[in-house]
């Protein structure tokens, strides 16, 4: 995992690994512990180029008490980011106070292409 700390104010930690996509992925396990109250949690995602471009995506934030992203359900207080066609950059919070203490993102795609 890579993460940088900018001056005790802000962590940046990667959940879900930039890369061209042509099926449905899982990130890896983040731990909350550290972090008390609300975390942001910034999608940069990039268009849509292959076939038809009638493809969909949407990353979903789950959170569970274990590594194991399969016991995990859909975080408290979070909106799945859906994207189509376009590049965003999107950002969704997540109270960790409500959350389980590990975090993942998921990214879903649907379409012919």
């Amino acid at each position: 995992m890579n993460a940088e700390t900018i001056p005790t104010e802000l962590t940046a930690t990667q959940v879900l690994p930039a890369s061209s996509r042509t099926a449905n992925a899982n990130g890896t396990a983040v731990d909350l512990r550290a972090y008390d109250g609300k975390v942001a949690i910034v999608v940069d995602a990039g268009a849509i180029t292959a076939g038809s471009d009638d493809s969909t995506y949407t990353i979903a934030l789950l959170t569970g008490d274990d590594t194991n992203i399969s016991n995990a359900s859909a975080a408290t207080l979070s909106t799945s980011v859906g994207l189509t066609n376009v590049a965003s950059l999107t950002v969704a919070s997540v109270d960790t106070r409500l959350a389980g203490r590990y975090l993942f993102a998921q990214a879903n795609i649907t379409g012919t292409s």
